[in-house]
């Protein structure tokens, strides 16, 4: 038994033809996709969000921030997971809500000004 298998093994490790393995960057097909934000990502992109709308508001409640909270993360959880690392970094990093809303406009500057072409 012992010298069957490794016959079958010596036959199927010596090969007439020559084997094709791929090329990295020619046969490996397209990059895969970028993965998109996690869930714990969103939900800390939603808090800047919500702490850049409510800036110097005195009168909300850390209740209407829950509810702020769930409503984004039901609304908007599925397009986050789906944004671009590189809008998602940029969103993260906005210290005005013009800047914020600019990450996902690819005609305006983070700083709200026209890009130039």
């Amino acid at each position: 038994m012992t010298r069957l298998l490794s016959l079958i093994a010596l036959a199927a490790c010596s090969s007439h033809g020559t084997v094709a393995h791929p090329t990295p960057g020619r046969d490996a097909g397209p990059p895969a996709a970028e993965a998109g934000p996690t869930d714990a990502e969103c939900d800390g992109l939603f808090d800047h969000a919500i702490a850049l709308r409510t800036a110097g508001d005195a009168q909300i409640t850390e209740a209407d921030r829950s509810k702020i909270q769930t409503d984004l993360r039901e609304h908007w959880s599925e397009r986050c997971r789906a944004m671009p690392r590189k809008t998602y970094a940029c969103a993260l990093a906005a210290a005005t809500l013009d800047a914020f809303t600019a990450c996902d406009d690819p005609g305006k500057s983070p700083t709200g000004d026209s890009a130039q072409p």
